[in-house]
């Protein structure tokens, strides 16, 4: 499953402590993925300093870059995804029941290419160049089994962003946030398709989860649609103390455990 939200929605602090921490009680369910950020921030064999850091070019002049660092994330996202699979099949003494990723390409392009060009940092020869490459890659292996949508409104991003130590982002604005926000919202409310999901999916969702499961429609362009993608929306405004506030973190625990297992025995492919 991969875990989507908003820059600075929590996504971090769910996978490495709800999810993969230490003292989480799926820690031994879960394998952790999480975004290719150190690529971005310094890549390989570009050794010049400020050559080396595509994600801060992009924020600093994203007219210019927005294409290059877009393409760049989708290739290392492809990359890791794939190595991360591999390791899995290869890993005899790997016990991980399933794995969970930072974000998707589908979120790529659903959020951050559409806001690219609503903010005119794409050309349309740029975005039809970036169709071309996630319409012949984007393959049936990268979409997920399901979603984990963390909800949180962009003022809660924004206060979270200023305690974060990535230089980089110091320079997001709400409105970028708000937008971003906006676009996840569009993505899952227009690809929504749980009015018309069989009832052998909706009326097997766990009672505790009956008002947070949803269901999405992925298509891959010439392709295949998979109509009834899971998404478990989770509400990420609200703050805990991952380290003392060890009951709330296992209530987001086992949340994700029981979407797992009902993923696992209803909506398998």
């Amino acid at each position: 499953m991969c875990v989507e939200g908003n820059i600075s929605s929590g996504k971090s602090t769910f996978l490495f402590e709800v999810i993969g921490g230490e003292s989480s009680s799926l820690k031994k369910e879960a394998f952790v993925v999480p975004e290719p950020v150190e690529s971005w921030q310094k890549i390989p064999g570009a050794s010049v300093e400020g050559e080396n850091n595509v994600l801060d070019a992009f924020y600093k002049e994203p007219e210019r870059y927005a294409y290059t660092f877009q393409n760049y994330v989708f290739i290392t996202r492809c990359l890791q995804y794939n190595a991360s699979k591999d390791f899995e099949a290869q890993n005899e003494n790997n016990q991980s029941r399933f794995r969970v990723c930072e974000r998707s390409i589908f979120s790529d392009r659903k959020v951050f290419v559409d806001s690219l060009m609503d903010a005119k940092w794409l050309t349309n020869m740029e975005f039809h160049l970036y169709n071309c490459w996630f319409d012949a890659l984007g393959d049936e292996s990268l979409v997920p089994d399901a979603f984990v949508y963390l909800r949180a409104s962009p003022e809660t991003c924004k206060r979270r962003l200023g305690f974060r130590s990535r230089g980089e982002e110091s320079g997001v604005t709400l409105e970028y946030l708000q937008q971003l926000h906006e676009k996840h919202e569009n993505w899952f409310r227009e690809d929504d398709r749980t009015a018309s999901a069989p009832k052998e999916l909706t009326e097997n969702v766990p009672e505790e989860l009956k008002d947070m499961v949803k269901f999405i429609e992925i298509t891959l362009s010439g392709k295949k649609t998979f109509p009834f993608v899971p998404v478990l929306v989770v509400d990420g405004d609200k703050d805990f103390d991952v380290a003392l506030d060890v009951e709330k973190k296992e209530m987001y625990a086992n949340k994700v455990r029981l979407f797992h297992r009902f993923v696992s025995e209803f909506c398998k492919r």
